[in-house]
């Protein structure tokens, strides 16, 4: 028998032929968002490692619907989903939006994230029921790379969370100051 044997010195790295087709394409994606099959769109993009298609698909599904699309995302994706939504909140002008998306992500992924920011052990054994792919996404959820993200996305709230903070303040003085 013939067959690929890779080697990587990275254990949370991944490698899953059968996400390899030639079905994946920006062209695909696009249909796929034009038939509102987000899931697929979204899935697409993220296959691709292409984040302005994953940023486009993020932004096209519409707000009743990110709750069922983001529980529907692969928990082997979260890093790279995460990483988006952080240059999404950084860039764009939608952010209440986007902290629907980063909700419904932490609702739906909230117990996988918490055993890989415990050391990912756990995330192990909550994920044995998924076979083989549970296991490629304990290892990816459990590196460093989902720490950083989760740190980015930390670092990118608060911010917003001061920024608006301080705007805020500045309204109720200037209502203070209109109403005297």
């Amino acid at each position: 028998t013939e067959g690929l044997l890779v080697y990587g010195l990275d254990t949370g790295l991944s490698f899953d032929p059968t996400d390899l087709t030639e079905a994946l394409t920006p062209a695909s994606f696009h249909q796929a968002v034009a038939n509102s099959a987000y899931v697929r769109a979204l899935l697409i993009a993220l296959r691709l490692n292409d984040a302005q298609l994953l940023k486009h698909g993020v932004m096209s599904v519409p707000p009743g619907q990110v709750g069922s699309v983001a529980s529907q995302i692969p928990a082997i994706f979260m890093q790279q989903i995460l990483v988006c939504l952080v240059e999404c909140l950084d860039e764009s002008p939608h952010m209440e939006y986007l902290l629907s998306w980063l909700k419904a992500l932490l609702v739906a992924h909230g117990p996988t994230l918490a055993a890989a920011a415990g050391g990912g052990t756990a995330l192990r054994a909550a994920v044995v029921a998924g076979g083989a792919r549970g296991a490629a996404a304990a290892g990816a959820a459990g590196s460093g790379g989902l720490t950083a993200a989760l740190r980015a996305l930390q670092q990118v709230v608060t911010r917003l969370q001061k920024d608006l903070s301080s705007t805020a303040e500045g309204n109720v003085y200037l209502l203070d100051y209109i109403v005297s």
